[in-house]
């Protein structure tokens, strides 16, 4: 009998005989009449076959990264006494068995003449590694089993793996930025294309002048290297009028690594040519220049001065000199004659003062332009004859100004009585019409209200004539303030003010009562006659209403 069982390759069996049968002459029962000794030849052996599908015997797959699959069968060559499991792992972990690694396959006695399959496919690591190979081992477990099972071996498969979708490479975002100097600031990513073997670095080399770079280094290893990294970038403003508008300045970018895929050379991506530049595109926001802090100084002959500073809007390639002047017959004078700015002194402020000695003539308020030019530069933003200027205003020393004239050196009213009168005028010529406003209060009027002065009549004194307003109320003798204001387009004396005092005289009764007025210095009636008349009236101004009886 064909048992499949591996066993002892000759076996000495006897063959034994007994009858039965109704004849009692052939019916012997259990005992033996003849017997026969055979001897057994065993074909059987103890073997695992690994074959690929048309049954021919291999030691090695053929799998690739994301692609082709292999396959091969285990085949027992003789049936096993008790169960076998044969486990099968990937020495290195780049290659699954069924989908899993280790996997298992278990041959029992009642199994064992069926070939069982083995899947193998190529685990994607994410590493360029190329075309390797890679090894399959085998454990064959068989407890209890009888047969040879137990000592039975597999030889190592060799599995080829092909890796056609993991390249090794940096890639960019962008391929170029758009900057202002100064302005806001943009950015871009990095990621690697495929797993490193140990970390990487990216690291820039770039204008330190022109861009601020944020982060310097960036490092990638094997948990993050397909993780995108962002770069910010900024254009500093190097306060140079720079002569390409705008500019091209490039980032450039290396990697170093041990792992030889990412050593220098490694291919960069979707930068600007050829694939590692950032290439930031600068607008430029500086403008040559003279920078002076003030439009406008006013000074005084011979009493107040004025300051202002003087320097440069951006950065000269070398040094600059200005001169300043005004036009001939001007009597200011400026102590900026000669001003040099350098690379360095650029953009300090330097103090200018403006004086104006007094010349003795009146002038009435005048202008001039305080003109400031380049005479020597080699820098051709600020090339010769370039100009900047400010106005000068001068006061003269013969101030603007309202004179007052009181004949009597006071001035004296009544209420109900007395006027008095007194002279007005400018100390100095205006450069325009000048209208004075005179205003008493409530206590005085005055006549006219206005004076008129122009540049004709202005030192020629008009009169003015004040009187009491009769307020009926008690005040006793009290003074009130006369303002004279002035009003023109002339800045001298727009606004300008001059005040003086008025003596008031109270006509009201200090004591309240009633004041009666005979007609005729006395008051004669007749019986049944002629009648006469008298008036009453209060002697102050009540608070509220009197009734005389």
């Amino acid at each position: 009998v064909h048992d499949y069982i591996d066993q002892t390759t000759t076996q000495s069996l006897v063959l034994s005989h007994t009858v039965t049968s109704a004849d009692p002459n052939y019916n012997s029962g259990s005992t033996v009449l003849a017997s026969v000794t055979v001897t057994l030849t065993d074909t059987d052996t103890v073997g695992i076959t690994r074959t690929t599908i048309q049954g021919v015997t291999t030691n090695s797959v053929n799998v690739a990264e994301s692609g082709a699959t292999d396959t091969y069968y285990l085949t027992f060559t003789s049936k096993p006494t008790a169960n076998v499991t044969i486990t099968i792992t990937s020495a290195d972990g780049q290659t699954t068995t069924n989908a899993t690694n280790p996997a298992t396959l278990v041959f029992t006695p009642s199994n064992w003449s069926a070939s069982q399959s083995a899947i193998v496919a190529a685990v994607h690591d994410n590493i360029a590694n190329g075309s390797r190979e890679s090894f399959t081992n085998y454990t064959v477990t068989a407890t209890g089993e009888t047969s040879g099972y137990q000592t039975a071996t597999i030889s190592q498969l060799t599995n080829n793996i092909t890796d056609s979708v993991d390249i090794a490479g940096v890639v960019m975002s962008t391929a170029s930025l758009s900057l202002t100097e100064g302005g806001s600031s943009g950015s871009f990513s990095i990621y690697l294309r495929s797993k490193p073997t140990v970390n990487v670095t990216i690291t820039p080399t770039y204008s330190s002048t022109d861009l601020s770079v944020s982060p310097t280094t960036l490092t990638f290893t094997p948990a993050n290297y397909n993780t995108s990294q962002t770069v910010t970038v900024s254009a500093l403003n190097d306060n140079i009028v720079n002569a390409t508008q705008p500019r091209n300045v490039d980032i450039t970018y290396a990697s170093a690594s041990t792992d030889p895929n990412y050593a220098p050379g490694v291919t960069f991506t979707g930068g600007t040519a050829p694939g590692n530049i950032i290439r930031t595109i600068i607008t430029d926001i500086n403008t040559a220049g003279i920078v002076l802090s003030k439009a406008n100084t006013y000074i005084t002959e011979g009493t107040t001065t004025d300051t202002y500073t003087i320097a440069l809007n951006s950065k000269p390639s070398s040094n600059v000199v200005i001169t300043s002047s005004y036009p001939v017959g001007f009597e200011a004078t400026t102590s900026a004659l000669i001003r040099t700015f350098t690379t360095i002194n650029w953009n300090t402020p330097q103090i200018a003062t403006i004086s104006a000695t007094n010349n003795g003539i009146y002038e009435g308020t005048h202008s001039a332009s305080l003109t400031h030019t380049i005479v020597t530069s080699s820098d051709l933003n600020y090339p010769a004859n370039f100009t900047a200027a400010l106005t000068t205003t001068i006061y003269d020393t013969d101030s603007p100004g309202i004179t007052l004239t009181l004949p009597n050196g006071v001035l004296n009213v009544q209420e109900g009585g007395a006027t008095d009168t007194y002279y007005v005028k400018l100390k100095t010529q205006p450069l325009a019409g000048v209208t004075v406003n005179i205003s008493g209060g409530s206590d005085v009027a005055v006549a006219p209200s206005s004076l008129t002065f122009t540049s004709v009549n202005w030192s020629t004194d008009q009169i003015a004539t004040v009187s009491a307003i009769n307020n009926f109320i008690v005040q006793g003798a009290h003074t009130a303030t006369l303002t004279h204001t002035g009003s023109s387009s002339d800045p001298g004396y727009n606004g300008l003010t001059a005040t003086t005092t008025i003596n008031i005289a109270d006509d009201d009764s200090t004591v309240p009562g009633i004041q009666i007025t005979q007609t005729g210095g006395d008051t004669s009636v007749t019986e049944a006659g002629n009648e006469d008349e008298y008036t009453i009236a209060l002697t102050s101004k009540p608070t509220a209403t009197v009734r005389v009886k």
